[in-house]
């Protein structure tokens, strides 16, 4: 088949390690697709232009369109991004089409988020005869109420008038695919909420989880050892993980934090752990954004991995899951959602509560007092990867329910 995949976010080709979209891009390649990746020339994560790296040998094509920038996840300036996105895809399609570069796709895979893609898909089906399939990553619109002012009541109301718009693209795009795949049970469940009838399949964001560690066992003697990877903006609550270790040192408990990664509020983390005395101390460490290598050693002397990331966010398993998965890291979990049924049903980690210092403490004290737990919730950890984040199984099972569609 010919494939286009549609997602303008992820990194491509020489910005990191292989996210969903480029894996999904070499996986249909080797199965013998003509494939080709629309993205952009703006990168999302690092918030700046790119261009498409030199010939390095690619299975499939790269494509950039040209987008606005915009410097925040939220705000105007990136829906019209998304539109720019979506309208450059429509007039370059048919350009290069009409003018005999390429020939019509016959799948047309499309990631939603951005909303509009989805239409621009179903216009090329109307045009061309292709198949549609709706990537569903993340919650859009719904995700949007948790930013409108006012208690959570006043936002569900406010939010079905001023995200009607956005519901009524959603919709459009889960009733207008032909199949439909999503990076979590819960976004699937939308989709069908929406009214979808078309196939559904599960892939949730994956890694090469590589051959399995030793369970994680912490002598009496050490310090309870935490790391945080990923981006430090709003979303996510690292000033909790910050007041808890200051806790725990105030009361004699031996912990400590490393984080890996970048962001807004990073400058800001830096001065709150500079107050509480625990950066000086060595307790908390920033190591700012590191290689692959430099991060799975990090990850292999830690204890236990942290997702603090806020519950209203809609996310339901974020990407750090399969990275601290892989590495047989216990999650203390403030997420809840999909992630924390997973840790559940794999007993893989400890919840605590969002924006609750005390209730983290407690999450630590179990760990600390028990390291027997430690260690059974290290396995669960690293069979939850084995059964649901392994990247050479699950997304050849993804490219086969494509192919199927």
């Amino acid at each position: 088949m010919r494939v286009w995949i549609c997602n303008p976010f992820d990194d491509i080709p020489g910005e990191g390690p292989p996210l969903r979209y480029h894996t999904l891009c070499r996986v249909m390649a080797g199965a013998g697709h003509d494939v080709t990746w629309w993205s952009a020339d703006f990168s999302h994560r690092r918030k700046a232009r790119r261009m498409a790296p030199p010939k390095l040998g690619l299975p499939f094509a790269l494509r950039l369109l040209h987008v606005r920038a915009y410097p925040r996840n939220v705000g105007l300036a990136r829906f019209l991004s998304h539109r720019d996105y979506a309208r450059g895809l429509w007039k370059s399609a048919r350009a290069e089409i009409a003018a005999g570069r390429t020939a019509p796709p016959d799948c047309v895979f499309v990631s939603l988020p951005p909303l509009d893609t989805a239409g621009v898909a179903r216009r090329l089906r109307g045009e061309f005869g292709c198949r549609v399939v709706v990537d569903v990553m993340d919650a859009w619109p719904e995700t949007f109420e948790r930013i409108l002012p006012g208690p959570q009541r006043v936002r569900r109301a406010a939010g079905v008038a001023l995200l009607a718009p956005f519901r009524r693209a959603a919709r459009r795009a889960y009733r207008g695919a032909d199949a439909i795949t999503g990076a979590a049970q819960a976004y699937l469940d939308l989709a069908r909420s929406y009214g979808a009838t078309a196939p559904r399949h599960l892939c949730y964001h994956c890694m090469d989880i590589g051959p399995p560690p030793p369970p994680r066992a912490r002598q009496a003697d050490e310090p309870l050892r935490l790391v945080y990877i990923g981006s430090m903006e709003r979303a996510y609550d690292l000033e909790t993980l910050l007041l808890a270790v200051a806790d725990a040192r105030s009361e004699g408990m031996a912990v400590t934090l490393d984080l890996a990664g970048g962001g807004s509020m990073e400058a800001g983390l830096r001065n709150l752990g500079g107050a509480l005395g625990i950066t000086e101390a060595g307790q908390v460490r920033f190591h700012g954004p590191l290689d692959r290598p430099a991060l799975d050693a990090l990850l292999a002397r830690a204890h236990a991995g942290v997702v603090p990331m806020d519950p209203a966010s809609g996310v339901a398993v974020p990407y750090k899951a399969a990275d601290y998965a892989a590495a047989g890291l216990p999650m203390l979990s403030c997420l809840g959602n999909e992630l924390g049924t997973l840790l559940d049903e794999f007993e893989a980690g400890t919840p605590y509560a969002f924006r609750d210092p005390p209730s983290m403490l407690a999450a630590l004290r179990k760990y600390l007092a028990d390291t027997e737990l430690l260690s059974r919730h290290s396995s669960g950890a690293r069979a939850l990867a084995e059964a649901r984040f392994d990247r050479a199984r699950e997304y050849p099972k993804l490219a086969a329910f494509i192919e199927s569609t």
